[in-house]
């Protein structure tokens, strides 16, 4: 379930990408619309989206070779999506601070927020800017996934050669996904 989490995190950071996340419980929601859109929403994020995604890794193991069991397929292909499901956290994290980073000295200053909202509710204190853009911090990113991919190839020549095709087909499932994501941090559609 981990790398779908992440992957939600970081389709999250683009309003249009986030939006073709949730079409599909939207989509459920006008189909049943008799119960309630959240109910759809968990649905989607914490069944069907973790099983799309593992049925992906698992079909793309099968193909590589994994001849194994099915728990051994999750736990292998599991270790090698776990140094890019860092990256994606990390990536997340870095969203964050860089657009809100700015509230910071705020938030030293007046910790319980009171004083800070008011001001900037009444116009007499600027909100402040994020501190690096979206493309900027995606970049970041995208260069540091390529590299911590690049190194995981060589990690996991560590794991035992039945479990190989799994561990590579989930750093490869994994790879594809954030990069494309961190790809449209870095170029934005208009």
């Amino acid at each position: 379930m981990q790398p779908c989490t992440a992957l939600y995190e970081v389709i999250g950071e683009v309003k249009w990408l986030d939006g073709y996340f949730h079409a599909t419980p939207e989509w459920l929601n006008a189909f049943l619309p008799s119960i309630p859109f959240a109910w759809f929403e968990a649905l989607w994020f914490l069944v069907l989206f973790p099983l799309l995604v593992w049925a992906g890794i698992s079909g793309i193991s099968y193909l590589m070779g994994h001849r194994g069991g099915f728990r051994t397929l999750l736990l292998a292909a599991a270790t090698g999506a776990a140094p890019i499901v860092a990256a994606a956290h990390l990536a997340k994290a870095a969203a964050k601070v860089a657009s809100w980073g700015g509230f910071l000295p705020l938030a030293v200053r007046d910790p319980e927020g009171v004083k800070t909202l008011h001001q900037i509710v009444e116009d007499t204190l600027i909100a402040p800017a994020g501190m690096l853009g979206l493309s900027m911090v995606g970049g970041t990113m995208l260069v540091l996934t390529l590299l911590l991919a690049w190194r995981a190839l060589r990690w996991i020549h560590d794991v035992p050669t039945a479990c190989l095709a799994a561990a590579r087909s989930g750093l490869l499932v994994t790879f594809i996904l954030f990069i494309a994501v961190l790809a449209v941090w870095v170029w934005p559609a208009a």
